[in-house]
């Protein structure tokens, strides 16, 4: 199971077949890859590029954009 905790605190698990990018994990949760940045073990993740597979711990944080 991937732990995902979400914008609130709330936690989310999910399991998964090999391994999503980032970004595909986001997709998968219904949620539009541009507003959010995927933390994996304290680190922003290149959601194109970074692996996710079952044990991960990702935290998902909301962009906010204005002024």
């Amino acid at each position: 199971m991937v732990r995902v905790i979400v914008p609130g605190g709330r936690v989310k698990e999910l399991e998964i077949s090999g391994e999503l990018s980032a970004e595909e994990l986001l997709k998968t949760l219904g949620l539009n890859p541009s507003e959010f940045l995927v933390v994996k073990g304290k680190r922003i993740a290149t959601p194109e590029c970074e692996r996710v597979r079952n044990d991960d711990e990702i935290e998902l944080v909301r962009v906010v954009h204005g002024g």
